[in-house]
């Protein structure tokens, strides 16, 4: 059985990966509902997780996953093998994850008060909004939970301190 869940994601091909914060792992259930498989798993070390909440599937089955408590992004392949780490030094209980356009990837960056833009591949960070403080005006935040990159690449934004949601347009520089 699951325990207390903290994320969902669907990958293209319609596997189903939640978040499992009681044994701190990812589960993977198949199109047919049965579970495949669980990775990540309690612990500090490379492919350890602590507190896993949001997560997101890229097009090519690369999972990102919400390490809230070690402060990073996790990322294993479609098959729990794990990859790397993103955002370690920039993050503070990251709770929110969306694979964004051009190899980009918006995370709610919840203890800094900000949503941060990282480069998917390398990990350094091209963008943010809001932060490192706590505000309630249009473009700042308390506390943001969960985010996700919605058709015409509008970015919408679960602003939980403030009660709210807000939306924003992503601007792209298409290759």
């Amino acid at each position: 059985p699951l325990g207390n869940l903290g994320g969902i994601a669907v990958s293209a091909d319609g596997e189903i990966y939640v978040s499992d914060q009681d044994a701190d792992q990812v589960v993977q259930i198949s199109t047919f509902s049965r579970t495949d498989r669980s990775f990540g798993g309690y612990g500090y070390g490379a492919g350890n997780v602590q507190r896993p909440l949001g997560l997101d599937v890229a097009e090519k089955g690369e999972v990102f996953v919400c390490d809230s408590h070690n402060d990073q992004i996790a990322v294993f392949d479609r098959f729990g093998n794990f990859s790397r780490v993103l955002g370690r030094d920039a993050l503070s209980s990251p709770s929110g994850v969306s694979v964004g356009p051009e190899g980009t990837l918006f995370v709610a960056d919840t203890g800094h008060h900000r949503v941060i833009v990282l480069n998917r591949k390398n990990g350094d960070v091209v963008g943010s909004i809001g932060g490192p403080r706590f505000g309630s005006e249009v473009g700042t935040f308390d506390s943001p939970r969960d985010l996700v990159l919605g058709r015409d690449d509008v970015l919408y934004v679960l602003d939980t301190g403030n009660h709210r949601i807000q939306k924003f347009k992503v601007l792209v520089l298409r290759r």
